[in-house]
């Protein structure tokens, strides 16, 4: 013998019923895919999206903090006195 099989109606019908079984289950592989695929294309489009509101609020802040630093001059020293006597404050209130 050759080491093929019978070539009757049995092996003929198994063989038919494997190749159904393979199309059905490559079938559903290129479902499960293309779900995957959305879903992930989905959670890029959302992290785009947050990315780009943070640097709208990014942009937001930076332009407040210049109109502040324009319209009050050099505030950081008075920003550093406030945060000492806030900080002092609570230091004493503890019991």
């Amino acid at each position: 013998m050759s080491g093929r099989p019978p070539a009757n109606r049995m092996m003929l019908a198994a063989f038919k019923a494997r190749s159904v079984g393979a199309k059905k289950g490559h079938s559903l592989l290129k479902k499960k895919r293309d779900a995957l695929k959305a879903r992930f294309q989905q959670m890029l489009r959302e992290i785009v999206d947050t990315k780009k509101e943070v640097g709208r609020g990014m942009r937001d802040a930076v332009y407040s903090i210049a109109k502040m630093s324009w319209a009050a001059g050099d505030v950081s020293s008075q920003v550093l006195v406030a945060r000492r006597s806030h900080a002092t404050s609570a230091e004493s209130s503890l019991p």
